[in-house]
């Protein structure tokens, strides 16, 4: 509960204040993962898997080009792996 409300708070407050708002939630993060009470994450990996990773796949599927994508085929298919 304490996150979800942190994190839209530091985002405004980066607006407000004209900084980088990544470098303030990384900052607010570390303070937060600080505290004793946030040490230890509560979820199990098989929500980790079912509740963010589809997400951020779906995500990287839209945001990559095809040339992309066919770039970094054709390099780790004509590339030889460094113990040959």
């Amino acid at each position: 509960m304490v996150i979800l409300v942190a994190v839209p708070a530091m985002a405004w407050l980066a607006r407000r204040l004209r900084w980088n708002e990544p470098v303030l939630l990384v900052a607010g993060g570390c303070l937060i993962g600080l505290t004793p009470e946030f040490r230890t994450p509560a979820l199990p990996s098989p929500v980790v898997l079912l509740l963010f990773l589809p997400p951020l796949l779906y995500w990287g599927s839209l945001t990559t080009s095809l040339r992309e994508i066919r770039t970094i085929c054709a390099a780790s298919c004509c590339s030889r792996p460094a113990w040959c």
